[in-house]
Parts: structure tokens; C-alpha cells; sequence
């Protein structure tokens, strides 16, 4: 991994509550982006399936699994444009998105 923070606006990590990892590109140079399950999960959600529940939410929103041994318990997707991804991410968990056009 390059251990690279992932620039995210200030306001959607604030709700997030996690960051985001700059991993390698895939096989067709597609930038790629990592982070833990736990940033598909509200509060309210750990425990026992909370796993499973964040994996059944990342696969909704065309995350996979990472299987890099850098980063356990990870998901990852590919990404242009970051911050729409993490908007889908906290609507998905019930946080209204103030849009600013």
C-alpha cells in the first residue's frame, strides 16, 4: 500500500468518520481506494453481523473485499471522483448530504 491518505472534503469526513487509502491502480491503471469496514457501519451497528452487514452495503455501492495483507478488514473500489462515492456512503447509512452547487 502507499499509505497515503486519500484527500476527502472536510465536512463528508466529518461524517465518515474514517479515511481513505491510496492503493495501486488496477490491471488497466483505474485509480484504486481502500477503507475500513467499519465506515459503512453507524454506531449503532457493531456487534455480531457487522461485518457481514458492511460487506452487503459495500457490495451495493461496488466496493469488494481487499485481500491485500496491508489492510485487513478493508474494502475497495475504484474511483475518479472520491467524495461521490463517500456521499453514496452516508446516504446508505441515513445521513442527509447537503449538496452545494
Amino acid at each position: 500500500m502507499f499509505n497515503s491518505r486519500c484527500y476527502i472534503s472536510p465536512s463528508l469526513e466529518e461524517k465518515l468518520g474514517n479515511v481513505f487509502y491510496r492503493v495501486k491502480n488496477d490491471i488497466n491503471g483505474n485509480p484504486r481506494y481502500v477503507t475500513h469496514f467499519h465506515a459503512f457501519l453507524n454506531d449503532n451497528e457493531f456487534g455480531t453481523g457487522s461485518y457481514e452487514l458492511a460487506k452487503k452495503r459495500a457490495n451495493s455501492l461496488g466496493f469488494r473485499v481487499y485481500r491485500g495483507k496491508d489492510f485487513g478488514g478493508g474494502f475497495v473500489c475504484q474511483s475518479y471522483d472520491l467524495d461521490n462515492h463517500v456521499e453514496r456512503m452516508l446516504e446508505l447509512r441515513g445521513f442527509e448530504i447537503d449538496l452545494v452547487c
